[in-house]
């Protein structure tokens, strides 16, 4: 598993990619949903909880399948820079 973090214009990426079997097609065509589970033994929620609190932040959640394998997750969130809190607080 790979993470990368990178910022740009007030915004917050953050990139998790492994090389595993990558994410089901129609995953990838429908989004994440509730119980909707392509592994074995999965509940279908962990990515759903995920994306929930990514929009309650204003940001959104991509999935993407890696040439030649693997998976890859994109958060995009917002975020403030150093001087844009109350007191140059960083958030």
């Amino acid at each position: 598993i790979r993470i990368g973090v990178s910022t740009e214009k007030r915004r917050l990426r953050i990139t998790v990619e492994d090389d595993g079997p990558g994410f089901p097609a129609p995953m990838l065509e429908t989004g994440v949903r509730a119980f909707g589970s392509w592994r074995s033994g999965g509940t279908g929620l962990g990515l759903v909880i995920v994306s929930g609190f990514v929009n309650e932040l204003g940001g959104n959640l991509k999935l993407a399948n890696r040439v030649p394998r693997g998976a890859r997750l994109i958060l995009d969130l917002p975020c403030e820079g150093p001087s844009d809190g109350a007191n140059g607080a960083h958030h």
